[in-house]
């Protein structure tokens, strides 16, 4: 019998793997169901979703990372998670990948500078970009942590009804959701910094 797809239950020979990655311990919880019939599909899911129960939610392509600022982790040539250092139509500049305050999509911001010493030098247009990161971080933190929390409450209710139809539905929430963000910014409208951090 053909079980899926359904989001973190991987079916098996001889049963059905549940698997998530967890956002604080950073490491993968798996639980294993024995059994291949509806039964065990069932078990399996319920399994799923208490997993899922915790909070802080995390459900990948589903839920919102706060960006990071971890630079010990930063791939970037700079050294500065999500800066990068790049030279467009040949001028130099400092470029911040960022999420829309406005609208919750991702856009970049950049930092150009001078090397011939006549405008920003390159110290002065890092320290803009860090500065912009850092305010940007602070903006959109309150407003992903409550869209996360109005997709947990979504991601529930369509888990359960998995449990009760066998019917997968949890792939539909693997997108972004543009209503949802307004919806989360609205609700946290006078949290979010009056900082101006659109693209400039």
């Amino acid at each position: 019998m053909n079980y899926g797809p359904f989001f973190s239950v991987s079916p098996t020979d001889e049963g059905f793997l549940v698997t998530r990655w967890h956002p604080v311990t950073r490491k993968r919880l798996t639980r294993w169901v024995p059994g291949t019939g509806t039964d065990a599909l069932r078990k399996a899911l319920t399994v799923r979703n208490e997993l899922y129960v915790e909070r802080p939610f995390s459900a990948k392509a589903i839920s919102l990372l706060v960006p990071t600022m971890n630079d010990e982790r930063s791939r970037t040539n700079t050294g500065y998670a999500r800066i990068t250092h790049l030279y467009h139509r040949g001028k130099p500049l400092f470029q911040v990948l960022h999420r829309s305050v406005e609208t919750g999509c991702q856009h970049v911001r950049r930092f150009p500078y001078r090397p011939d010493g006549s405008g920003a030098d390159r110290s002065q247009a890092l320290t803009r970009a860090l500065a912009f990161r850092r305010d940007n971080v602070r903006a959109v933190r309150p407003i992903i942590e409550a869209y996360n929390e109005a997709t947990r409450t979504l991601f529930l209710e369509q888990a359960e009804r998995e449990v009760e139809d066998l019917w997968p539905r949890l792939h539909d929430l693997q997108v972004f959701s543009p209503s949802r963000w307004l919806s989360s910014r609205n609700q946290v409208e006078g949290v979010v910094p009056d900082v101006s951090l659109e693209e400039g």
